[in-house]
């Protein structure tokens, strides 16, 4: 026991000593990297090809309501659809939009503004309408 005033011992490490301490931290490190790495390989592959049945997503497009109403407003330009306005529905979602703000942005992009769905033009049919209120997908398809 030391009385106060006198100074605390000192552990002396010997070389030998600081390469275990060297080689300990070096190998902790190591480990914590793998686990990271582990658990950063996990979270980026859940999800992106298979679903929980372990099997491949489906390639098939989705189904469309044919009674649903299109939307009352172009997600590019954000303006209302005007009775008469010339209008395109792209053909694989159905989402439509005015046909000078659809081919502007499908000339930079090739996917659906709302959904992103993508849309090659070499299979893309151009199918222009005129706007009339109360429109389903029955009426443009």
């Amino acid at each position: 026991m030391t009385t106060p005033g006198q100074p605390l011992p000192t552990v002396m490490v010997g070389p030998i000593h600081k390469a275990d301490i060297i080689f300990g931290t070096s190998m902790l490190l190591a480990m914590l990297r793998f686990i990271f790495c582990l658990c950063y390989a996990k979270i980026r592959s859940e999800g992106c090809s298979e679903d929980d049945s372990g099997e491949p997503k489906s390639t098939e497009p989705p189904y469309y309501s044919t009674t649903a109403k299109l939307n009352s407003n172009c997600a590019i330009c954000l303006e209302d659809f005007k009775e008469g306005d010339r209008c395109q529905v792209l053909p694989s979602c159905k989402h439509m939009f005015h046909d000078r703000c659809v081919n502007a942005w499908l000339n930079k992009k090739k996917r659906c503004p709302t959904c992103r769905s993508l849309h090659s033009p070499r299979y893309f049919r151009k199918e222009i309408i005129s706007f009339e209120r109360g429109m389903t997908i029955a009426d443009v398809v």
